[in-house]
């Protein structure tokens, strides 16, 4: 929330499918994402499911491991594992492939890291999450 004032983005959002809408408040807000759904639909002459198809398609994998180790460590390591990969240390750990991503977070509330993968497939999903739960379980 706080990158998306200061960027002064016009939406945002986040992995658990929370719409932010900065422009009416700061919090995370199942109502605006439905108000947002139903301003495009009315300004199209296209169905909801032409507009799914036209856009890119993608999985997304959400795994978590019982995780009390050193995660500055474990996310030094991994970095260092991936030199050529941009890093994004803002919340955990997110390192961006060519055309996928891998995000690894502790939880604020429980003893877990979560693992999150994004990519063109499933299966590409699932083998990125796989390998990074890997790293976290030798960790």
């Amino acid at each position: 929330v706080n990158s998306m004032l200061a960027h002064r983005a016009l939406i945002g959002g986040e992995g658990s499918g929370g719409v932010i809408a900065p422009q009416f408040h700061a919090g995370r807000d199942s109502l605006v994402g439905s108000a947002l759904l139903l301003l495009l639909l009315a300004g199209e002459t296209r169905s909801l499911g032409a507009i799914v198809d036209s856009l890119p398609r993608y999985a997304m994998v959400k795994r978590k491991r019982r995780f009390r180790g050193d995660t500055a460590d474990l996310f030094r390591q991994l970095e260092e594992k991936y030199p050529d990969l941009p890093a994004d240390r803002s919340d955990g750990l997110r390192l961006q492939f060519e055309k996928s991503w891998v995000h690894l977070r502790t939880s604020n509330t429980e003893p877990i890291i979560r693992v999150i993968a994004e990519a063109p497939s499933e299966e590409e999903a699932q083998t990125l999450a796989s390998r990074f739960l890997a790293a976290v379980n030798k960790a």
